[in-house]
C-alpha cells in the first residue's frame, strides 16, 4: 500500500442566459445575448501517504533514515468560477438557398481558490528526531477574456439538403487544480 486518498465534494452552480433573436423570416436575421454563470465547489480531500509509499516515492532517502509514521495530509479547497459573455450574431440569406453569418462573442471568467493544507514527517536519522511540518495556506485568482470570431455559410440545395462550413474560435478558460 503506497497512499490513501479520500475526496468529498459539495458543489453548486448557477447559470443565466437571455436570448434576442430576429422573429420574422425575412433574408437579415440576428441573435444576440448575455450570459453569466457562477460555480461554487467545496473540496475536502485527505490523502496518507503509508511508509511504504514514502520509501518508494522517495527512493534515494539514505538508509540510516526511518519514516517513524505514516504521513497524514489534510487538503481542504474551496473553488469559485464567475463568468459571463455577450454576444451577436448576423445572418443575411441571398436567394433563399446562400446564407453567410457572422457572430462575435466576448467572453470573460474568473478563477478563484482558497487553500488550506499541511504535512508533517516524523523521521529520525542518526538517532536525532525531526519533525519538520510544512503549512500551506493562502489563496489565488486569475482572470480570462477572450474574442471568439465566427463565420459561416450554408448552401441550401433542398428541405433535406445542405452544404455548410464554419470557422469559429473555440476558448476554454483556465483554473485550478487542487
Amino acid at each position: 500500500t503506497i497512499f490513501r486518498l479520500t475526496q468529498c465534494q459539495n458543489s453548486k452552480s448557477l447559470t443565466q442566459e437571455f436570448t434576442f433573436r430576429s422573429a420574422d423570416k425575412k433574408p437579415y436575421q440576428h441573435v444576440c445575448g448575455v450570459m453569466g454563470f457562477a460555480k461554487w465547489n467545496e473540496v475536502d480531500a485527505p490523502m496518507t501517504l503509508y511508509q511504504t509509499g514514502f520509501r518508494t516515492l522517495v527512493p534515494n532517502m539514505p538508509a540510516f533514515v526511518s519514516v517513524d509514521d505514516d504521513i497524514y495530509i489534510p487538503g481542504l479547497f474551496n473553488l469559485r468560477n464567475f463568468g459571463s459573455a455577450i454576444y451577436h450574431q448576423s445572418s443575411y440569406t441571398f436567394w433563399f438557398k446562400l446564407t453567410f453569418t457572422l457572430g462575435l462573442r466576448f467572453d470573460y471568467e474568473r478563477a478563484e481558490i482558497d487553500y488550506n493544507t499541511s504535512a508533517s514527517l516524523s523521521a529520525t536519522a542518526m538517532g536525532i528526531h525531526m519533525n519538520p511540518v510544512y503549512k500551506l495556506k493562502g489563496n489565488d485568482q486569475k482572470d480570462f477574456w477572450t474574442l471568439l470570431p465566427k463565420f459561416s455559410a450554408k448552401y441550401d440545395f433542398s428541405d433535406r439538403y445542405m452544404l455548410y462550413a464554419s470557422i469559429a474560435k473555440g476558448y476554454k478558460a483556465g483554473g485550478y487544480s487542487f
